[in-house]
């Protein structure tokens, strides 16, 4: 691997970001991949719509969001996304969220699983605050939905994407070599990322 990698692979919440909010740090390290002509892809649990936000507002050409299930590239003129996630398998997400919510009466998802397609997610201080985890996470399991916690959310979904899987799926689309780039995380959902890479920054 060169001394600068060709591309930096980074999770956002509690990375990038600072208690849920932009840090200097977001902005100097997109100045120090300028520099040093490498790409930044964003790798996160937040939902598609921070996609499109960030594509807008940085110089930014992929995010990968939803823990590895969406997917979204700027184009000329607007955004390609592209879901890791088979039809059957959203639709059974569907279908168990709804369960979720009849069977533990009061639970709420977080604000933005409106803007999410292929996971959804609780904020964890509402999973706190709810008192009953454990039997949430039993009840998914058994439904056959995944889970994880990134900083601020239990997010569950059906079939079986990553932030491993989706970073994969990238270097092999534009045919480079996973010794050129670097992760970049600090939560539990980026533990199949650092599997990934041989070098890793955690």
């Amino acid at each position: 691997m060169s001394k600068f990698p060709k591309i930096v692979f980074s999770d956002f919440d509690g990375t990038l970001t600072k208690q849920g909010k932009f840090s200097p740090v977001f902005f100097d390290v997109l100045k120090l991949i300028k520099e040093n002509s490498s790409k930044l892809v964003i790798v996160t649990g937040r939902p598609l719509s921070w996609a499109h936000f960030l594509l807008t507002h940085f110089d930014l050409d992929c995010v990968i969001t939803e823990g590895g299930g969406a997917i979204s590239e700027k184009n000329e003129i607007d955004f390609t996304d592209h879901f890791l996630i088979a039809h059957q398998q959203l639709d059974h997400l569907e279908v168990i969220t709804k369960k979720l919510l009849k069977e533990f009466d009061g639970l709420k998802l977080s604000s933005d699983s409106a803007c999410r397609v292929t996971d959804r997610a609780i904020d964890l201080k509402t999973l706190e605050d709810f008192g009953r985890d454990k039997e949430i996470e039993e009840f998914l399991t058994v439904n056959k939905i995944n889970f994880s916690r990134s900083n601020v959310h239990l997010n569950f979904w059906a079939g079986q994407p990553s932030k491993r899987k989706s970073i994969e799926h990238y270097l092999k689309k534009y045919s480079l070599d996973k010794n050129e780039a670097i992760f970049i995380g600090d939560s539990l959902n980026d533990e199949s990322a650092f599997e990934l890479f041989d070098r890793s920054v955690g």
